[in-house]
């Protein structure tokens, strides 16, 4: 087996030789220590910088954002560490300082690479003569310490590397110092790029939405207000389609900015720019909410005695007689959130406004329903238009005002006629008149009945007859009453004379006397008289 070197007995390298090795190397890890340091916070400030510099202008993606601070912080997890094993870990030899050393002075380099290995070898070797050995290092000492080895350091960067470092210091120090609300908040979208902390801007907006819901196929207006913490006040703003043009309008004297936008039909995105902020907003076009039906439930007056009656609104205008309640209810084409019902437009409508039941004429509607139900109205003598208009869940109004004309009508009295009758008549006491009895009323008949006063033609103490019959009784619901009637005097023991014959009726309106037809004149004779 061979013989294991004794280190003992390997020749050393001159002193003077090794401290010159030990300062070069010295030098290189100062140098390239100081250079893996410097590049780490350079990345990392220009990192920073980037992400600051970007949300002055755009909103900087959480996902760029994390591509940036990998990008920052890998210069000193990654570069850095490679920098220190390729340069201190990578030149802690003296023979891996000798090739070094060689790429400036090859011959030298070679020398000392060699004096290296003749100091390792093991000085009992008897092909080896010490003093040979001793001279030889010597000699190489002698021709390193007559070259500058510091030329043989690779080129440093530090100094380049220091100035940037120190440039790009001063400039996020600045950006704190002067600008500490962006670079704060700059510092923290760097930091937790995928967090939500939302941009910095120096023109501030107030409410500006993410969605806007707005009439399909008309203009509308945009209206963008600068919040009171806003640092500067541009004098524009502009706004643009996906793909249009840019809307340039100024800044108005309340401080805001208005957009008198076109009708869109079908959903876009609208991209607004003020300063340095930048928003997109979701446009949503909606056909208006419109009424679909409209229903009134009439209540006749409690006299009438007739029950509630469900009336189909159409074409606008109602018709109910007076006292009685209406109430409406209706179904719009989506959901509302508000309507607005008056104020009544008439001569006298206060008793209307008093049974609205809401505050100033508004309405809250149910939440996510379209359907409404106003409350009761109690109508007077006066008739009145009212308007309505409602909003939905989305802040769209109806396009035209919707207005019902409630016609309050009269309870007038009933009417009464004789039919088929001449107005003046001769009989015979055993004859028979036959006509016909007519009522009509537009909300309903009690009775139709049949009255007579007589007058003597003859000279007497006795009075002339009077009576009367019920024809037919009515009802709430009768509005027309017929009767055939068949009158004989004898039948009811009216002996001749003059007679007026009527026809009354009456209806259910409270203290409203009766009301009569025309008088029928007959005069009753007897058998001589008639001959």
């Amino acid at each position: 087996m061979d013989a294991k070197p004794d280190h003992k007995n390997q020749t050393q390298l001159p002193p003077e030789l090794q401290d010159q090795l030990k300062a070069f190397q010295k030098q290189l890890w100062q140098v390239k220590i100081a250079e893996a340091i410097l590049a780490g916070f350079l990345g990392l400030f220009v990192s920073y910088l980037l992400v600051f510099g970007l949300d002055r202008f755009v909103e900087t993606p959480a996902m760029i954002r994390l591509a940036i601070l990998l990008a920052g912080v890998s210069l000193f997890a990654l570069f850095a560490p490679m920098m220190l094993r390729r340069w201190v870990w990578g030149h802690r030899e003296k023979s891996q300082l000798a090739r070094l050393i060689a790429s400036k002075y090859p011959v030298l380099g070679d020398r000392l690479l060699g004096a290296v290995e003749l100091a390792k070898q093991d000085a009992n070797t008897e092909t080896l003569s010490p003093a040979l050995r001793r001279a030889a290092l010597e000699n190489v000492s002698r021709e390193a310490k007559a070259k500058n080895l510091e030329k043989a350091l690779p080129a440093s960067k530090k100094g380049r590397l220091a100035f940037a470092t120190l440039l790009l210091f001063s400039a996020v120090a600045m950006a704190l110092l002067f600008m500490p609300d962006a670079g704060v908040n700059a510092l923290k979208r760097w930091l937790m790029p995928l967090s939500d902390t939302p941009r910095y801007t120096f023109a501030r907006l107030d409410n500006l939405p993410k969605t806007m819901v707005v009439p399909y196929g008309e203009a509308f207006p945009l209206d963008i207000t600068l919040s009171a913490s806003s640092a500067t006040a541009p004098n524009e703003a502009k706004a643009r389609f996906s793909g249009k043009d840019w809307i340039v309008t100024e800044k108005s004297r309340g401080g805001g900015y208005h957009f008198d936008l076109p009708g869109q039909q079908a959903i876009t995105f609208l991209d607004v720019q003020v300063g340095d902020v930048i928003k997109k907003i979701r446009i949503e076009p909606l056909i208006r909410p419109s009424l679909e039906s409209l229903t009134a439930i009439v209540t006749p007056p409690e006299y009438l005695q007739q029950k509630p009656r469900e009336l189909e609104v159409r074409t606008g205008y109602l018709s109910a007689v007076e006292g009685s309640q209406v109430t409406l209810k209706g179904t719009t084409s989506r959901a509302l959130a508000e309507l607005s019902v008056g104020p009544a437009i008439g001569d006298n409508v206060k008793a209307v406004h008093a049974n609205l039941g809401a505050e100033n004429g508004i309405f809250k509607a149910k939440p996510d329903s379209a359907e409404f139900t106003l409350s009761p109205m109690t109508l007077t003598k006066d008739s009145f238009d009212l308007p309505i208009s409602w909003k939905d869940m989305h802040d769209l109004e109806n396009r035209d005002q919707y207005k019902l004309t409630i016609e309050s009508s009269e309870d007038i009295p009933p009417a009464a006629y004789a039919q088929n009758v001449p107005r003046q008549r001769l009989i015979l006491e055993e004859e028979t008149l036959e006509f016909e009895a007519l009522a009509e009323d537009d909300w309903g008949l009690k009775t139709v009945g049949l009255v007579w006063q007589g007058q003597s033609t003859l000279p007497t103490d006795q009075p002339g007859a009077s009576g009367e019959i019920i024809l037919k009784d009515g009802g709430p619901n009768a509005r027309r009453i017929t009767e055939n009637v068949s009158f004989s005097p004898k039948a009811y023991g009216i002996t001749p004379q003059k007679l007026t014959l009527r026809v009354f009726t009456n209806d259910y309106y409270p203290g409203r006397e009766r009301v009569y037809s025309q008088e029928i004149q007959i005069q009753i004779l007897t058998k001589d008289q008639h001959a």
